[in-house]
């Protein structure tokens, strides 16, 4: 039989430390369709402690015409951050006062107790630039 193998590593010092940890803001999306048909949204402020770092330099996209620097970071959080789900839509994470949204989140438990790291992409490529 196959042993699932656990981390040893518990980056929860590291995480927390004061010296990497900022104050971000979240808006989750709730979603919700009317007797009448229309969208209605319900938008849920949070303030979460959080590490922030840009996406590496791969996510340069190198075409035949053109090159393009997609924008964007990834959030390592004990907030529970979501992509999309059920009546909830991706949430919007505002960092340093530039929105991006949530692409893509993995459990990090295994490394430091509830935590979660977001992939997120910038909202607007003209929002990163101002």
């Amino acid at each position: 039989p196959e042993r699932s193998i656990m981390p040893i590593l518990d980056v929860s010092e590291l995480l927390d430390d004061p010296d990497f940890i900022q104050t971000i803001s979240v808006i989750r999306i709730d979603q919700d369709v009317s007797a009448q048909g229309e969208t209605q949204e319900d938008r849920l402020p949070f303030t979460v402690q959080a590490v922030c770092v840009p996406l590496t330099t791969q996510e340069l996209s190198r075409m035949p015409d053109a090159e393009m620097l997609r924008g964007g970071i990834t959030v390592y959080a004990r907030f529970p951050l979501i992509s999309g789900e059920a009546s909830n839509t991706a949430d919007i994470v505002v960092v340093n006062g530039r929105r991006y949204t949530v692409v893509n989140t993995n459990d990090y438990g295994a490394f430091g107790s509830g935590f979660v790291a977001a992939t997120c992409a910038v909202v607007s490529l003209q929002s990163a630039a101002q």
